[in-house]
């Protein structure tokens, strides 16, 4: 079993749509998918390309080194429309664990936590991999990829598929999911197989989200696929995690429905129902070429004859042409929950897994580690999952805990007036107004308490005493009572002091700023954000540098008596 937990702020997502109608969806085809760019970290090394059967490597590439250039164009399903409502993505309610689960000879599981090894490598035929792929191209020995790199490099504890999955990007993805030999040799564990040897993937919501009359059927998530051809699989929603059975070992999950679905997701059963239906997914990427990556865990050496040294990680072992990623959206009622109920996340399962042979059917899909149940010798044919990234939680905008209908700016003598208006809200508990100079480092002005539950649009504002010269970005931080958040859109606005006769130089600062003023100052008083004075200066000559190297770096202000007896207050960041 693999664990990783990774749980980061995620780009900004805007709220600013209006109120939407309630819109029933059931297995629907989504409309104008749109894509963000989600920047990450590029990254460059090498290693030994190998080439299973059936790969379509080049020649020249197989068996020789090769370089891989990973970019960080790491792409994001953000919205799509369903009957003419916008669905967004919810950033804070991504999921907060994948669990990818396996099975090994001794029944045992082996366990990673954040990169940290805790267990020892599964032993054959259960052999431990981690299959990815990232769309990119091949030019000879050169492999250039679009996204970042999903992990850290040289690392033993690395999980790439995991981290693949986690991060949530369209353009990567797990290959081969559920597969555990090949085909074309029926040898379990084959040295050469693309085979992840999963026997079940879970994504969880630790807080969970609760199905209400209002959200049932128009909240739910997106599954995708690349490929179409060979991704049967099943799928059940996880509506608390425990209380349910298991054959003695594996989880304790209680499950919903279970929903089975062909190699080309066109048609589903619920509950061992025959397949039935004539659904059509929608292509979210069109024409994608990918590479797969592999990487056995824990290997003192890997590639061709177990010649390729640990630091030089993951290799290239296929190459495939453009294909499309495509997917579904489920809803709550979908996945067969009610109102009342709790969506803690979901398991997706082999085609193969006996799950809806008997009943209850949660204790036969939280025994994993049953090979009578979830058999270890599973082919390409119909469990070859090629499992996109995609993964959140999506609705109309109405229905996210905070509805912002408006956000603006006013530029006063000498501060900025926010004001924003939320159309209703549920269970929400405060704003934190940050602010930044750049739009990408962010500082925390304050908090504005919210509503909490109400359908009645409520008005808030808050005042920056203090900005600074120049352009002034903002934007809302809208956290709720369970610690999920939200981020507004950034409004900026250039603010220009009216008392331009002193001004803080430089601003950020390092070791000293200066006040620019043409008359000797009355007073000056340095003050941290929570009001304790640092420093005091009277009859403060002009070209008179204030000392800040001994302060931690963040916001302090400057509170400045000129001759006439006029205050002035100052902000500066030190960094």
């Amino acid at each position: 079993m693999y664990f990783i937990m990774i749980k980061t702020l995620l780009p900004i997502t805007i709220l600013l749509s209006p109120l939407c109608t309630t819109v029933a969806v059931a297995q629907t085809a989504f409309n104008t998918p749109v894509i963000t760019t989600v920047s990450g970290t590029t990254s460059t090394f090498s290693s030994i390309a190998q080439e299973p059967q059936g790969s379509t490597v080049g020649p020249a590439s197989s068996g020789v080194r090769s370089t891989y250039n990973f970019g960080n164009n790491n792409k994001r399903l953000s919205s799509f429309t369903i009957g003419g409502t916008v669905y967004n993505r919810s950033n804070s309610r991504a999921p907060d664990a994948i669990f990818l689960r396996k099975n090994n000879a001794s029944g045992d599981n082996t366990v990673f936590n954040g990169g940290s090894l805790y267990a020892t490598q599964q032993a054959a035929p259960w052999k431990d991999r981690q299959i990815f792929y990232a769309e990119g191209t091949q030019s000879g020995t050169t492999f250039t990829l679009t996204p970042s790199y999903p992990g850290a490099l040289g690392s033993a504890g690395n999980m790439e598929a995991a981290t693949a999955l986690l991060n949530g990007y369209v353009n990567v993805g797990i290959d081969n999911a559920f597969v555990n030999l090949e085909v074309n040799t029926g040898a379990v564990g084959d040295a050469n197989v693309n085979a992840n040897n999963i026997e079940r993937i879970d994504l969880i919501w630790n807080s969970g989200i609760a199905v209400t009359a209002a959200n049932r059927t128009v909240s739910g998530i997106i599954v995708a696929n690349r490929g179409q051809n060979d991704d049967a699989m099943q799928l059940s929603a996880i509506k608390a995690l425990s209380g349910g059975l298991n054959t003695g070992t594996g989880t304790n999950y209680l499950y919903s429905d279970v929903l089975a679905f062909n190699n080309a997701w066109t048609q589903k059963g619920v509950n061992g129902a025959a397949l039935s239906g004539a659904y059509t997914p929608t292509v979210i990427l069109a024409g994608v070429s990918t590479i797969v990556f592999r990487r056995s865990d824990n290997d003192a050496t890997l590639g061709i004859n177990n010649q390729l040294s640990i630091a030089d990680t993951a290799y290239v072992s296929n190459v495939l042409a453009a294909q499309n990623i495509s997917g579904m959206f489920l809803s709550f009622a979908d996945l067969g929950l009610a109102v009342g109920e709790t969506f803690y996340g979901y398991s997706i399962l082999p085609a193969d897994a006996t799950v809806t042979a008997s009943t209850p059917y949660s204790t036969r899909i939280n025994s994993y580690l049953n090979n009578t149940i979830y058999p270890n010798n599973s082919g390409n044919a119909a469990n070859g999952l090629d499992l996109s990234a995609i993964n959140g939680y999506f609705a109309p905008a109405a229905i996210l805990p905070i509805t912002l209908s408006s956000f603006s700016l006013k530029g006063r003598a000498t501060d900025v007036l926010l004001q924003w208006t939320t159309a209703m809200e549920e269970n929400s508990d405060r704003f934190m107004v940050e602010h930044s100079m750049d739009a990408a480092n962010w500082n925390t002005l304050g908090s504005v308490a919210a509503g909490g539950n109400t359908d009645i649009p409520q008005n808030y504002s808050f005042t920056d005493e203090s900005p600074l010269n120049g352009t002034n970005y903002y934007r809302l931080k809208q956290t709720d009572r369970d610690g999920h958040f939200e981020y507004s859109s950034i409004q900026k606005i250039t603010f220009t002091d009216i008392q331009n006769n002193i001004s803080v130089m430089p601003n950020p600062a390092r070791d000293a700023v200066y006040l620019k003023s043409n008359e000797v100052l009355s007073q000056v008083n340095l003050f941290s954000t929570e009001g304790q004075r640092i420093r005091q200066y009277n009859n403060f000559q002009k070209g008179t540098p204030i000392d800040i190297k001994d302060l931690l770096p963040g916001i302090y202000f400057i509170h400045i008596i000129d001759q006439k007896g006029y205050a002035i207050k100052k902000r500066f960041i030190k960094i």
